[in-house]
């Protein structure tokens, strides 16, 4: 405490940025003027938000001191009942970006909670975090936009209201009322629904324009937003409108084609390509998503130059074998991208044994990796032995990864072509592996030589 009686905070630099107040902050202004402690001094601050005559910077500090007290249900729910979402929507775009920053972080904590995140959609808040995420050139502000979204997308809940034109039922608070209900002029009531309707359009669009930026902290928040929005009828329509496979191939292509793979030494590098193969898996279930996948005939490609480092280390990056090949095995239900699957992924060819390295032959390796590695976990498990937490997870990965290969196996041995260099491949291999792969398909009687099942 200095002679003057003020207390500043004490941060390590470490944590500076983070912090919900700004070090620089010190208790003076939130005693002399700014705002107060308790539910007074976050009135204060929304007061202080929504009039014209305060500074970009006093505002900025009593937005800090609203974020920071958003910890529990209890002040979400009251801070809705004090206007905060129009003091937001006041200030959004018209101050600086750092309180566009802070909007976005304060609307993420509130979509925490359904009453506060019904209370958001009816008062026009989730448009204007599209908004931030259009407008605002600022990466970090971006990024912070793209959070909000997908802290609203994460649940079924948030799903139906950032995509949808009405909110789920049963989501929203007798004391939560529509203000577009309230409202006598028809054109403007009309307008503000709408707007509504269209919103969901408009996020797809804006998250997918955002894959295309060179930066990848906001192609994952993007990522992470789209992931969840494509395993809804909606959402996934939306992204089809946009050129989304090319954007996904592009960022996969980035890390897979390097001369080296560093990227599967990078936790951000990993999961940023964990995310877009699982929104290509995710696009693909749909019938219309095939046919646009076959308008990048490299997807497949691309897939098998990742899988191909990732069966350099077995024991490594589980789940995102187990996404690669899911993706696979739902492209591969489109015979146009089988075609092109068994072509050489590399150009000029590669080989390894006397074999080119293509999808048939990563595959066959993937399964027998996969099966040497989930037999003994399987067999733990069923002796009765205690087996870890991660371990119980990698066994369910290995489990998907087993699943997911078999069946791209299966769907490309539909192809008398690609039989011809399976069998090449198989050849030597056990007679366990065979009927793993064809046992009960129509393919049983060529590969184990078994009269076919009736």
């Amino acid at each position: 405490m200095d002679v003057n009686g003020s207390t500043s905070y004490q941060v390590s630099d470490a944590l500076r940025d983070r912090h919900p107040y700004s070090c620089d902050y010190s208790k003076v202004w939130i005693r002399g003027g700014g705002c107060g402690f308790g539910l007074d001094g976050v009135r204060d601050s929304i007061l202080t938000v929504r009039n014209p005559d305060k500074s970009a910077t006093e505002k900025e500090k009593a937005l800090s001191h609203i974020l920071c007290q958003l910890s529990s249900a209890d002040m979400k729910s009251r801070l809705v009942k004090y206007n905060l979402i129009d003091a937001l929507k006041e200030v959004a775009l018209k101050t600086s970006a750092k309180c566009d920053k802070l909007v976005c972080q304060i609307c993420r904590q509130l979509s925490m909670l359904p009453v506060s995140l019904a209370a958001m959609y009816f008062g026009g808040c989730c448009t204007v975090i599209v908004d931030i995420l259009e407008q605002q050139d600022d990466i970090k502000v971006k990024i912070a936009a793209a959070n909000a979204i997908r802290q609203i997308a994460d649940t079924w809940d948030g799903r139906g209201l950032i995509l949808d034109d009405h909110p789920p039922e049963g989501m929203i608070s007798s004391s939560i009322i529509d203000p577009a209900n309230e409202i006598d002029d028809p054109e403007r009531r009309d307008a503000i629904l709408f707007d509504r309707s269209e919103q969901g359009k408009r996020v797809v669009a804006q998250l997918c324009k955002c894959l295309s930026v060179d930066d990848p902290d906001l192609q994952l928040a993007a990522l992470c937003c789209l992931d969840p929005m494509t395993t809804v009828e909606k959402g996934l329509q939306h992204a089809l409108c946009e050129t989304i496979f090319r954007d996904l191939n592009k960022i996969i292509e980035q890390h897979v084609n390097a001369s080296n793979d560093n990227w599967l030494f990078d936790d951000r590098s990993t999961e940023l390509v964990h995310k877009a193969v699982t929104v290509v898996w995710n696009v693909a279930l749909d019938n219309l998503g095939k046919d646009v996948s076959c308008e990048v005939p490299l997807v497949p490609h691309t897939l098998g130059k990742a899988l191909h480092q990732l069966v350099t280390y077995p024991d490594k990056h589980t789940h995102v074998k187990a996404a690669v090949t899911g993706a696979l095995s739902t492209l591969f239900v489109k015979a146009e991208i089988k075609h092109t699957a068994v072509q050489g992924i590399y150009s000029p060819p590669q080989h390894v044994n006397g074999e080119t390295i293509d999808l048939r032959y990563l595959l066959v390796k993937l399964l027998k990796q996969s099966n040497s590695l989930y037999e003994p976990l399987l067999k733990a498990k069923k002796s009765g032995a205690s087996i870890p937490e991660d371990s119980e997870k990698e066994l369910r990965g290995l489990k998907a990864v087993c699943v997911n290969t078999n069946q791209c196996i299966r769907l490309l041995a539909e192809l008398p072509s690609a039989r011809v260099q399976l069998k090449q491949i198989l050849k030597d291999e056990d007679r366990t592996l065979l009927r793993q792969i064809f046992y009960s398909t129509q393919f049983e009687n060529e590969f184990l030589g078994d009269e076919p099942r009736t």
